[in-house]
């Protein structure tokens, strides 16, 4: 489920990749990243490209990720 004023977006290097059953918070921000399977994202989240969110991965509010950065299933 993707949220009100949320924004997932692709660019050609870097193409936005979502799995299945998984929440994109409100004003979150999903930008040439993967986001995996049963990955919870909430208000305010930034992937930046190249970033993954690992199965079963929470993003808390405000958390930032980064090309260099894999969230793996747990809380960060």
């Amino acid at each position: 489920m993707i949220t009100e004023h949320a924004l997932v977006r692709g660019r050609a290097r870097h193409p936005a990749v979502l799995g299945d059953a998984l929440l994109i918070g409100p004003h979150s921000h999903v930008d040439g990243a993967t986001v995996e399977d049963e990955v919870f994202t909430a208000t305010g989240a930034s992937l930046f490209p190249g970033s993954v969110a690992g199965a079963g991965a929470e993003l808390r509010t405000n958390n930032v990720s980064s090309e260099s950065c894999a969230q793996q299933g747990g809380t960060a």
